[in-house]
């Protein structure tokens, strides 16, 4: 990767991050109407979709699903660890709660992620 491709990298890094604290904090909608996000998503795509072939991108997403899914699975296997050791009570109902929004995120997350690979692998992009 050369500096310049890794810099941008850097940037839609720091975006997607800035993006998904804007999703849990103040909801998807803001996330995704977030003009700075609009405005440089149809470069990012543009760009990753110049850098790799759609074959390579399809290649990936396998693995990357994956791997998404194991830390999924991770994260909701230790809060039914926590719920099987907690007490009953405020703690449980606390747990629980935690449990349903670690789901609702990963669902979300994945949800993203298989539209974000629809956009990179679509043999055409067209307009709305």
């Amino acid at each position: 990767m050369t500096k310049a491709h890794h810099q941008l990298h850097r940037v839609w890094i720091k975006q997607c991050e800035a993006t998904e604290g804007i999703r849990l904090h103040h909801g998807a909608e803001s996330a995704l109407t977030r003009p700075e996000f609009a405005r440089e998503l149809p470069n990012f795509v543009s760009e990753i979709r110049r850098m790799f072939t759609r074959e390579e991108m399809e290649a990936l997403w396998p693995r990357i699903e994956r791997q998404m899914v194991e830390q999924m699975e991770s994260d909701l296997y230790q809060m039914e660890e926590e719920l099987s050791g907690a007490v009953e009570g405020e703690d449980l109902d606390l747990i629980k709660q935690d449990a349903v929004r670690i789901r609702k995120q990963w669902e979300e997350k994945l949800k993203t992620a298989r539209h974000l690979r629809d956009l990179l692998t679509s043999p055409s992009l067209g307009t709305a």
